[in-house]
């Protein structure tokens, strides 16, 4: 029988802010960079607060070297203890919220997640302007999770008496506040935790993580492939994400992938890459074969992994020169194109790339 490779444990939720705080636990990078929208963590927190399950996290136990990433979008120099494997969204939001830090997006941006409460009824809210004039909302739990419960009580109740104009009634008072503090208390909430042991390393990791969000809609070919690069190449995958940020960010300084057609995404580029390497249009086959799969005998070799990698490295290198990306760009724009508006399908621009890098290198060759 094969060694286990996890066990069962459990944390609560200010046992994992707090490990977040002191780098304890980290993001590594096989996880994708964007959060959830404020929609969700606003169901998210309804339901621990009605007791629901959320879901298991889990967790690796593990002081190798890879890539890691601080919660929120800082970068962390310390070696975690723990990584997380799954539950990067919900920890990441539940972070957020408790502490009142900004999080990166998936357009770069700075912002914080903000909640609203109504305690009459129960319900989460996601904050917007009106949230602060509503006298029923207290539109920022965040307060709640940072010592400040008895404050938010006492000025709650004066705003919800001035807007009815007469007092509450004594059990009115305690009903409300029972409910406020119960929201405080979900900085107790328990998380059930898979903790994958130090006898993972990165490759069973990697492979677990895709194995256990290959249902439904969560991850695309794209992800897995990403997934593997952050293992086996993570310089690879940051360069995909340096450069699908420095074409959105106008902060960005000098040259730069900016363009009126297109912001590219990691995952498109990723296909650009594939295509020019592999020369193959679907993603269906490449994680295995980037994994060293031999697709006809099904054995696993390190080596046609390492050699496929240099394969897609070549690629990617010319995928992402500027000069070629911008040439291209002037190509289409000569042939008629003036903004993204024009062009009714992302997937055919970056198919076209494909072809265009594919006859620019082998008549280089010739």
């Amino acid at each position: 029988m094969a060694t286990t490779l996890y066990k069962d444990t459990g944390y609560s939720l200010t046992h994992l802010v707090e490990d977040i705080k002191h780098g304890n636990l980290a993001l590594p990078d096989i996880q994708r960079p964007f959060v959830w929208k404020a929609a969700k963590v606003r169901d998210l927190l309804d339901s621990m607060y009605r007791g629901y399950p959320v879901g298991t996290l889990m967790l690796w136990e593990t002081g190798a070297l890879v890539g890691t990433k601080q919660v929120g979008g800082g970068e962390g120099d310390r070696v975690p203890k723990l990584l997380i494997v799954d539950g990067q969204q919900r920890l990441t939001s539940l972070y957020a919220v408790l502490t009142g830090q900004e999080v990166l997006t998936k357009t770069f941006e700075s912002k914080r997640i903000q909640i609203a409460f109504r305690p009459t009824d129960e319900t989460f809210e996601v904050a917007d302007a009106t949230s602060a004039r509503d006298p029923e909302l207290i539109p920022d739990v965040t307060a709640l999770f940072q010592g400040r419960v008895r404050r938010t009580v006492n000025d709650y109740v004066k705003r919800l008496e001035a807007a009815r104009a007469e007092p509450l009634t004594d059990e009115e008072e305690d009903l409300l506040a029972q409910r406020i503090e119960s929201v405080s208390d979900l900085a107790d909430f328990r998380f059930q935790v898979v903790e994958l042991t130090d006898q993972a390393d990165e490759e069973h990791v990697a492979e677990i993580f895709v194995r256990i969000n290959s249902e439904g809609v969560q991850l695309n070919q794209a992800d897995f492939i990403l997934t593997l690069m952050s293992v086996h190449w993570e310089k690879g995958r940051r360069e995909l994400e340096e450069f699908s940020r420095a074409a959105v960010d106008a902060s960005v300084r000098g040259a730069s992938p900016r363009n009126p057609f297109i912001e590219p995404k990691p995952d498109q580029l990723l296909r650009v890459g594939v295509g020019l390497a592999f020369r193959r249009g679907r993603l269906s086959t490449v994680y295995n074969v980037l994994r060293g799969k031999d697709l006809e005998t099904g054995q696993v070799s390190r080596e046609r992994s390492r050699d496929q990698f240099e394969q897609l490295r070549e690629a990617q290198e010319q995928v992402l020169d500027l000069t070629n990306w911008h040439e291209f760009l002037k190509c289409i724009a000569h042939a008629g194109f003036r903004s993204g508006r024009m062009i009714t399908s992302k997937n055919a621009l970056l198919y076209t790339y494909i072809l265009w890098l594919v006859g620019r290198r082998d008549s280089a060759s010739i």
